[in-house]
């Protein structure tokens, strides 16, 4: 979520978008895109909120090393 896919999609480059619960997936996606979406996900997202969270940021608190690596993989292979 930010400027980078936005970049990256302009010059038909992959590039790795986390979805965190601040904002909506359809914001973001691009040919190229490749989501990583939390898989449990609080009510509340996407709030679009950077501060005041009511409950404590729970949106940010996945792990998600193994989705990124997987996903390089996936890159690499095409």
């Amino acid at each position: 979520e930010g400027v980078a896919n936005h970049i990256a999609s302009i010059s038909s480059t992959p590039s790795i978008v986390i979805y965190t619960g601040y904002s909506s997936k359809s914001h973001f996606s691009y040919q190229f895109s490749y989501s990583i979406v939390s898989e449990e996900l609080p009510s509340c997202a996407p709030c679009y909120k950077s501060e005041l969270c009511s409950v404590n940021y729970l949106c940010k608190s996945d792990n998600y090393v193994d989705q990124i690596l997987n996903t390089m993989s996936k890159i690499n292979d095409s």
